[in-house]
């Protein structure tokens, strides 16, 4: 006989129903899972770049004087001797050179035999600390000058500036008239053209200091050295007029300072402080000379003409200022160290 139940059918969307919360589970695991790997080999690569860092500050002590300046260190190297009457030549760097102790080793090693030059480096930069105040003409420029006192270097300066260190300079020339010989520009953007180039911070640059904290960086490296270490090899002329020592310190500052806060934050400045210059224009008796860096070619640009026009224009606030062109890349004292040693001498009083 046919049992009078009826087989009953599988409910399907009962039993999908009751796999749900088993799923979700699994997916909570596997994401706890995934978290906690991520937390820990960032936790692993901290101590890898704290441990990294604390070998190379070992290895790679300040040559120079640190110095207190409004609550941070801030490190001046200084080479060759001041002579009475003579004054010193104060080498101020571009935005995000790790070291300007070895970026500018192609000048100062050629002239502190005669002369006294000294390099400046601002929070942030090279040995020298970070610091909470903002990234401000005003503030930096009045860093750089106590820098100097702390460092028992005093007046008169040549003021030798790469880049947008020429707004540095432009500010200190205009502040401190009494206490400026001369000013050298490298490569530097006038303060009007500079306001037309903006100031944001890319993406890219925003995401090192990050990738730098977690030992991302030192993980990039240690694959291939000179991925991150080389990325300004070509505007640096591959770095031939540097020795080996230097090479070395500029690859160990790189890691571990380029970009880094520090350096974002003055980047974020760039217009204000470039309008900052802009209104505190060179005293019209301070010597002023300018180095625009050209490649062959350059003068076809439609761009060319007007951006030298506003170079000049710059320079000329100065009864005295010139301007002249030098074969090479940005970094410029890499490509035509001699000629620049020379232009700095001049502006020396005889």
């Amino acid at each position: 006989m046919k049992s009078g139940l009826k087989k009953q059918k599988p409910n399907f969307k009962q039993e999908q129903n009751s796999k749900k919360p088993f799923k979700r589970r699994k997916r909570i695991r596997n994401l706890i899972v995934i978290l906690s790997i991520t937390a820990l080999l960032c936790t692993a690569g901290a101590i890898w770049n704290a441990a990294a860092a604390n070998i190379e500050n070992n290895a790679y002590p300040p040559p120079g004087q640190m110095t207190e300046v409004f609550g941070s260190q801030m490190h001046v190297f200084s080479s060759g001797q001041q002579k009475a009457g003579q004054p010193a030549i104060i080498f101020i760097s571009g935005l995000a050179t790790p070291s300007p102790v070895a970026d500018f080793f192609p000048l100062w090693s050629r002239l502190d035999s005669e002369y006294f030059t000294v390099v400046l480096e601002r929070p942030g930069y090279g040995w020298s600390e970070s610091t909470k105040r903002e990234r401000s003409l005003q503030n930096i420029t009045e860093e750089d000058r106590l820098a100097l006192r702390q460092a028992g270097i005093n007046p008169p300066y040549i003021l030798a500036a790469h880049s947008i260190g020429g707004l540095e300079a432009n500010l200190f020339a205009a502040d401190y008239p009494d206490e400026v010989s001369g000013v050298v520009l490298l490569d530097c953007t006038s303060p009007k053209a500079m306001m037309s180039q903006g100031s944001s911070v890319p993406f890219s640059s925003r995401m090192i200091p990050a990738a730098r904290a977690i030992g991302l960086l030192l993980l990039i490296n240690a694959f291939n050295p000179d991925f991150v270490t080389n990325q300004s090899a070509g505007m640096r002329n591959n770095f031939i007029m540097m020795d080996h020592y230097h090479k070395m310190l500029d690859r160990t500052f790189v890691l571990q300072n380029y970009r880094n806060s520090m350096m974002n934050q003055e980047q974020a400045h760039r217009m204000e402080n470039a309008r900052m210059a802009a209104e505190n224009p060179f005293p019209s008796e301070t010597p002023v000379s300018l180095v625009v860096a050209v490649r062959p070619g350059d003068e076809a640009y439609p761009e060319y003409q007007e951006f030298m026009q506003t170079q000049e224009e710059w320079v000329k606030q100065s009864e005295t200022g010139t301007l002249q062109t030098m074969n090479g890349e940005h970094y410029i004292h890499h490509y035509a160290p001699e000629e620049i040693c020379e232009l700095i001498v001049s502006m020396i009083p005889k």
